[in-house]
């Protein structure tokens, strides 16, 4: 495809994306998969290109004071590609699927954002950093001085984690099985359990990964699930397993024994879960679809479980890297939507814990008011919990040093190279 056909498409999709309530990856995956005459380097510079613009989406629509797609795919090419006026006279020209040459209002914008520099002085906070202005307090109580540097993280290009299923390999073995099959890979610098793929070949196409061998899953995620701490032989309850990437990362630290209740509202994804247990080799998992407003009904583990597990449907503004459509799509209703939703989860599962065991509540959200206010909120409630540091859990599980003393983790893309992700270790006493 010539450069001009590019961002025609470019366009296209972007047009199509702002009906479409489908996460953006998986309707440029279905885009594609519709027009089979687009190549592989063409599919990957637009999906590229389209993640991009989404991400900077605040800043783009900033320049051009538009946000009408066309426009934003111009000032896409000129801030995020240096593109000149002379690469747009020679791809714009309305010939052979390319765009209508400029117009003399997108000329003038060519030529006044390109002279400009990255960020102005009267460039908005929200707008340096690519997300909704409503959130600004939030995200300021959250990093402070940092929120530019982490939200310019957040609008780069996430890299693919993957787990090593412990059940079935190491992490050296792993390793060296993916350099056999051409792919380039590292360890995590966090997780015992992890690598990060280097370059951009695709791990689902490997032996390794058919076979069950590795998982993929951000190391934030990773560490969350290896702070429930759980054990060899012990009751577990994974809360909102959805396709069960935790699921099945307890289910390796327990050497799939003892037993995993997994739970979550969508049918589809728990169907998703069993091919991959089956994958995996785990058999020490059962899967339930619950009502969406009832609690676990499991009268015969109330004050069973050594560990519960609650993955809380969030905001996601910890995936914004990933998922960057859904920070335009985010609202303060359906945040504090969700925010009732984590509070009823605690409220419902906090009771299948036993004394002595441990309620570990996550988000992946980088919000206090999904994170340590939850917990703050959850302790005045439920005063038979008592919050356990991380460091101290950290130390027990992962051994390796804790990159925060801090009370609750809350990981970030600038400071950890993580998604943005929020855990709490809650131990139930043994008295009241």
């Amino acid at each position: 495809m010539t450069p001009g056909a590019r961002a025609q498409m470019t366009i296209e999709i972007l047009d199509g994306l702002a009906t479409s309530r489908k996460p953006a990856d998986r309707f440029v995956e279905r885009w594609f998969r519709e027009r089979r005459f687009a190549g592989s380097g063409d599919r990957r510079y637009i999906s590229d290109f389209v993640f991009a613009i989404l991400r900077r989406f605040g800043e783009l629509a900033w320049w051009c004071e538009i946000d009408e797609h066309r426009t934003l795919v111009i000032a896409g090419l000129v801030r995020l590609q240096n593109w000149t006026i002379e690469e747009f006279d020679k791809a714009f020209d309305g010939e052979s699927h390319r765009p209508d040459a400029l117009s003399t209002e997108e000329r003038a914008l060519v030529i006044e954002i390109s002279e400009e520099p990255d960020h102005p002085k009267d460039m908005p906070v929200s707008v340096a950093g690519s997300f909704p202005e409503w959130l600004e307090p939030e995200l300021t109580e959250r990093f402070g001085d940092q929120l530019i540097a982490e939200m310019s993280a957040m609008n780069e290009r996430a890299p693919v984690d993957i787990r090593v299923n412990t059940l079935l390999t190491d992490r050296q073995s792993a390793l060296t099985a993916l350099a056999d099959e051409g792919i380039e890979a590292e360890f995590s610098s966090l997780s015992p359990i992890g690598l990060r793929l280097v370059g951009r070949k695709r791990i689902t196409g490997s032996k390794l990964y058919k076979d069950g061998h590795v998982e993929i899953q951000d190391e934030a995620a990773q560490l969350a699930s290896l702070l429930v701490a759980a054990e060899a032989g012990q009751l577990v309850g994974d809360v909102c397993a959805g396709a069960g990437g935790k699921t099945l990362a307890l289910a390796a630290v327990m050497e799939n024994s003892g037993q995993i209740h997994a739970w979550d509202i969508d049918g589809a994804r728990l169907d998703s879960l069993s091919e991959r247990l089956l994958r995996a080799g785990v058999t020490s998992v059962q899967s339930k679809r619950i009502a969406p407003d009832a609690g676990p009904d499991h009268e015969a583990l109330t004050g069973k479980l050594d560990r519960v597990l609650i993955d809380a449907p969030c905001s996601g503004t910890g995936t914004w890297r990933r998922n960057p459509e859904t920070k335009w799509r985010l609202d303060d209703k359906t945040l504090s939507r969700q925010v009732a939703r984590q509070r009823d989860l605690l409220v419902q599962f906090a009771d299948l814990v036993r004394p002595g065991g441990r309620l570990v509540y996550a988000t992946c959200s980088v919000l206090n008011r999904e994170g340590s206010e939850q917990i703050d909120w959850f302790v005045k409630r439920r005063p038979d919990f008592k919050v356990v540091p991380i460091p101290d859990v950290w130390a027990a599980t992962i051994e390796t040093p804790c990159p925060m003393n801090e009370k609750y983790l809350n990981l970030s893309p600038a400071a950890n190279g993580t998604d943005g992700f929020f855990a709490a270790v809650l131990e139930r006493k043994l008295h009241d």
